[in-house]
C-alpha cells in the first residue's frame, strides 16, 4: 500500500487508526506481559546455568540457592547492550541467547553473593584457571 502522494497516506492512516482503536479498546498488557515472559525465561536460564554449573559455590562449596549467583570467571568478557553513539550498558548473564550460555558455559561460575569480590581479588594470584587460588584448593 505505498502511497507516492502523502496526504492521501495520511487520510487513508487516519481512517484506518480510527478504526484499529475502536475495534482494540481493551487493554492489551503488552508491556507487562513482556516483562513477564522475560522473568520467565531469566529465571529458566538460571536454573539452567545452577544444573549445569554444579550447584554449589566455586569458593565455599555452599549450595543455598538464595545466597548464589552466576558470574562471570573474567569479568572483562562481559557482553554489553549495543547503544548508539557510545558504550554500551553490560548485559547480565541472563540476558545471553541460550547459544552463548551453551557455547561458553566455561566462562561461567556459581559464586556465593557475598564472596565475589573474593573471587576476583584472587584473579591475579597463583589461580588454576577457575579463580581459585592454589591454597584454597587443598
Amino acid at each position: 500500500m505505498p502511497y507516492s502522494d502523502p496526504e492521501k497516506k495520511r487520510q487513508y492512516m487516519a481512517a484506518y487508526n480510527k478504526k484499529w482503536y475502536q475495534a482494540n479498546k481493551e487493554p492489551r498488557n503488552l508491556v507487562s506481559k513482556a516483562v513477564a515472559r522475560k522473568k520467565d525465561l531469566r529465571s529458566k536460564k538460571r536454573r539452567w546455568l545452577m544444573d549445569n554449573l554444579g550447584g554449589k559455590c566455586a569458593l565455599t562449596g555452599s549450595d543455598n540457592g538464595l545466597d548464589l549467583d552466576v558470574f562471570l570467571k573474567n569479568p572483562s568478557d562481559r557482553q554489553t547492550w549495543r547503544a548508539v553513539g557510545g558504550k554500551g550498558h553490560p548485559k547480565s548473564v541472563y540476558d545471553y541467547s541460550w547459544s552463548e550460555l551453551r557455547d561458553h558455559i566455561g566462562k561461567f561460575v556459581i559464586l556465593n553473593r557475598d564472596r565475589v569480590s573474593d573471587f576476583y581479588s584472587n584473579q591475579g594470584t597463583a589461580d588454576n584457571g577457575e579463580g581459585l587460588r592454589a591454597e584454597e584448593e587443598e
